[in-house]
């Protein structure tokens, strides 16, 4: 995802040691990026581009 997409307060999808896992976005980092809580184990982590970041999967189905 580009970096304009991606909004604090927004859980996203995120290839982290090579599985997707499911991240809330809490705040920007200082040095550049952002920090997010993984929602399946708690841990913070920083990302620092948005090519490591998808959107969650949408459960509207429209026909």
């Amino acid at each position: 995802m580009q970096a304009k997409d991606i909004a604090i307060g927004q859980s996203y999808l995120v290839k982290i040691s090579g599985r997707l896992q499911q991240v809330k976005i809490v705040k920007i980092c200082t040095n550049g990026g952002w920090i997010g809580v993984n929602l399946a184990t708690g841990r913070e982590i920083r990302l620092r581009t948005g090519a490591r970041v998808r959107p969650l999967p949408s459960t509207n189905s429209k026909k």
